[in-house]
């Protein structure tokens, strides 16, 4: 009887050891796990880029009487607004007071008179730099668009 209780015994003790060798050894190969935070300051930097470089362009585009520039800066301001790019980046009441300037834009496009488009586009530019809805988490470019303005 003593000797089948001195052999549980090691048995059990070996298998401790064993089971506590494993865990180390785990532990030391083993990633430990390190929570990710997201970064979106890239898509920040484009989504700012399709909201503001066509009234950019648009604005050179008027001066220069580039009549296809500002037909090409128009769409990609039209593929900008069925993208929802706007949408994500102004809030609600600024929608609101975008649209009307998008379509009075328009008109004078329509109507060739080039430096109120120049002038409208820039106009634009500014609205749209100064209500960037993330734009504090990229403040050092919102600063140089306000610039380019």
């Amino acid at each position: 009887m003593k000797t089948i209780k001195i052999l549980v015994l090691t048995t059990l003790m070996a298998c401790a050891f064993s089971c506590k060798k494993n865990k180390e050894e785990s532990a030391k190969t083993s990633t430990p796990k390190v929570e990710k935070t997201v970064d979106n300051t890239k898509v920040y930097f484009e989504e700012l880029d399709q909201i503001l470089s066509p009234f950019e362009d648009m604005t050179e585009y008027a001066l220069n009487k580039n009549d296809k520039g500002i037909l090409e800066s128009l769409g990609k301001i039209e593929k900008a607004q069925k993208e929802m790019i706007f949408n994500k980046n102004l809030r609600e009441p600024n929608l609101k007071k975008l649209n009307p300037k998008l379509e009075a834009l328009k008109v004078v496009i329509k109507d060739k008179k080039y430096s109120q488009i120049a002038l409208m586009a820039t106009e634009i530019f500014d609205f749209n730099t100064t209500n960037f809805v993330n734009g504090s988490k990229i403040e050092n470019q919102i600063k140089i668009e306000h610039l380019d303005y």
